[in-house]
């Protein structure tokens, strides 16, 4: 059997009876291997906005990322775009990862609990992902080291100039 939209609206409402997810999560990303298993039919049957969904990505190149922000929201935009980057481009990746690695492990051990506080998975591939959107976006998830944080800044935009124009 499917787990449906409605299904997932059904499984999320709060004790009032309200879908709070795009309260919740003002942005989402879609990697491109996630559409191309839906295209292939890994969801069955697909739903008519899943369908107009795909076909705006068709014929792209892969990798690639699919972003959405609820209103006007750069921050939230910056912080899905840094995804798209982390993924796509591995010179990002590398860079990000090399400036994390100036935190200490009590600093990073401190930033994973944050995170996993805030509803994410304990995978060491998300926490790394999540811990430098997150940065990139200005948040330092109770870091204080600001060397690390404008080393982040800089390197999004270095890679992602024009995409928040």
């Amino acid at each position: 059997q499917r787990f449906t939209l409605e299904d997932y609206k059904a499984w999320c409402r709060d004790g009032e009876g309200a879908f709070r997810y795009y309260v919740t999560w003002p942005g989402f990303n879609l990697p491109s291997w996630v559409l191309q298993d839906a295209r292939d039919g890994a969801l069955g049957p697909l739903e008519p906005g899943e369908q107009a969904l795909l076909a705006t990505v068709e014929g792209r190149p892969s990798p690639f990322y699919v972003v959405g922000t609820s209103d006007a929201d750069p921050l939230t935009l910056r912080h899905e775009l840094a995804h798209g980057l982390y993924t796509t481009n591995a010179e990002y990746k590398a860079a990000v990862t090399a400036a994390i690695a100036q935190l200490s492990g009590a600093e990073q051990e401190g930033i994973r609990r944050r995170l996993i506080d805030m509803g994410y998975a304990d995978d060491d591939e998300i926490i790394a992902d999540e811990t430098q959107a997150y940065m990139s976006e200005g948040n330092g998830l109770g870091c204080s080291r600001q060397d690390v944080l404008s080393e982040l800044a800089e390197v999004f935009e270095r890679f992602g100039r024009g995409c928040c124009a």
